[in-house]
């Protein structure tokens, strides 16, 4: 008998599972982060991507520089449905490569809050602008020839 329960339990909450994506629209699967290399050691980079983010009006809600993460959120943007908002959320993981060479893993999360019956919900995206932007930005503050393709870094 528990173990029918239990059957019944976990078929239940696969179904709700689908009904959540179905009803907000948003994958719920998690996402890799992007990753770009920089010539340059990981506090310089650590700071310069603190720097980046607050150019660029995200709020820095952690910074951990011997850990090397950042964590920042972005104002509350309209949607098209009156009493509906969105908010973009960045993870940043620095880590050193070599001596002289940094790893700058990013993910972006999209939070919406609106007439979901589930409350907010975080989707995060493989694929977004945001990306391009956040790693042009911190090429631009780290100066010309920082980037390295994903071949040459020493080790990682």
């Amino acid at each position: 008998m528990r173990a029918f329960i239990l059957a019944l339990l976990i078929c239940f909450g696969l179904s709700a599972c689908a009904t959540l994506e179905e009803a907000t629209g948003l994958k719920l699967a998690d996402t890799s982060p992007q990753r770009n290399y920089y010539a340059r050691p990981q506090p310089q980079v650590f700071e310069a991507m603190v720097g980046v983010l607050g150019e660029m009006n995200y709020e820095i809600s952690k910074s951990a520089p011997a850990q090397g993460v950042i964590e920042a959120y972005g104002r509350l943007l309209e949607t098209e449905k009156f009493g509906n908002a969105r908010q973009f959320l960045i993870s940043v993981k620095v880590r050193p490569v070599g001596e002289t060479e940094s790893s700058v893993e990013l993910l972006v999360r999209e939070a919406r809050e609106g007439d979901f019956k589930v409350g907010a919900v975080s989707q995060s995206h493989g694929v977004h602008g945001r990306y391009d932007s956040i790693f042009e930005a911190l090429e631009k503050v780290l100066g010309e020839g920082s980037w390295l393709p994903p071949s040459q870094p020493a080790r990682d």
